[in-house]
């Protein structure tokens, strides 16, 4: 564990934390965290001669499927449906609705965002042999709104505060499957009520934030042929 004043930190369950701390900090070793961080740096390496990039897509089905294995875990058995709708109307109830609210470039600890993709590595273009392809990838910031839908306010109350709960229980496993910086619990919105045919359904919004990825690439041999068809060079 960590200690910031009088503040300690779990870094078996938000470790992301630690590699940022001030200097002075003094870092104590917990059990499991030798094995824990030689898995995320050995990802993070893996991650690094990859061209797949991490999603929105991505984000929704791990929170989805994190979910499906905390309430199986701790015995609450909920039913984890999610819908890209905004409101669940065809869905059963209760639900979670996903929406992305903003997505910009991505902005480093000092406010500098990547306006424009970095060049990542050079590979061998696997669709035409003896010619090389460039990969560029862009990070992108994004704030995601997920809700959580009940027929009840009781019901919409105790299962959102349920998904807080889960979501810093199991905030390693976003870190271990590629999401760096790590994903942030942004805060709750107001309490909604809507109408949905005649029915009052109550929402509890959650937003976070997300890192993406976009990755690109360039092939030689598709810029020799375009560049061909629209008469251009790079003379």
């Amino acid at each position: 564990m960590s200690r910031v004043g009088q503040h300690t930190i779990r870094e078996d369950l938000y470790n992301t934390t630690v590699d940022s701390l001030p200097d002075g900090i003094e870092v104590e070793p917990y059990e499991g965290g030798e094995v824990l961080r030689k898995k995320m740096l050995s990802q993070s390496e893996e991650r690094g001669k990859t061209t797949e990039p991490r999603t929105i897509a991505q984000f929704y089905d791990l929170f989805k499927r994190v979910l499906e294995e905390a309430t199986a875990e701790d015995g609450t058995n909920y039913e984890i449906r999610f819908t890209e709708e905004d409101t669940p109307a065809d869905t059963e109830l209760p639900a979670f609705t996903v929406k992305l609210l903003s997505r910009r470039p991505y902005a480093d600890s000092r406010g500098r965002r990547e306006l424009k993709p970095r060049f990542r590595e050079e590979i061998s273009d696997p669709d035409m042999p003896g010619n090389r392809m460039q990969v560029f990838t862009q990070r992108q910031d994004n704030e995601v709104k997920i809700t959580v839908w009940a027929r009840t306010n009781k019901i919409a109350n105790r299962l959102a505060d349920w998904v807080e709960e889960k979501f810093f229980e199991y905030t390693w496993a976003f870190r271990w499957a590629g999401f760096s910086p790590p994903v942030i619990f942004l805060g709750r919105d107001g309490d909604i009520t809507e109408n949905e045919r005649n029915q009052l359904i109550h929402g509890r919004p959650m937003r976070f934030h997300v890192v993406t990825e976009r990755i690109t690439t360039t092939s030689e041999a598709i810029i020799r042929r375009v560049a061909v068809k629209l008469g251009i060079n790079n003379s």
